[in-house]
């Protein structure tokens, strides 16, 4: 499942809210989508699940323990 990519600031809002929303934007599509660089992306349990370097049972057990 690919996530959404997030919608830009609106207009409309103080200025410093604007600032903010835009650098937690900026911060996740960098993590998530991998923008500007690709090579930035976070890499997911199900990423490396997909990729054959670690089973389901292992990346869930590891995501639950929260490592």
């Amino acid at each position: 499942m690919r996530t959404p990519l997030l919608p830009d600031v609106r207009d409309g809002v103080p200025p410093w809210v604007q600032a903010f929303l835009r650098a937690v934007r900026q911060a996740l599509m960098a993590l998530v989508h991998g923008v500007p660089d690709r090579m930035g992306r976070a890499v997911t349990f199900r990423d490396l699940v997909e990729m054959g370097l670690a089973t389901q049972e292992v990346a869930e057990r590891q995501a639950q323990e929260g490592r």
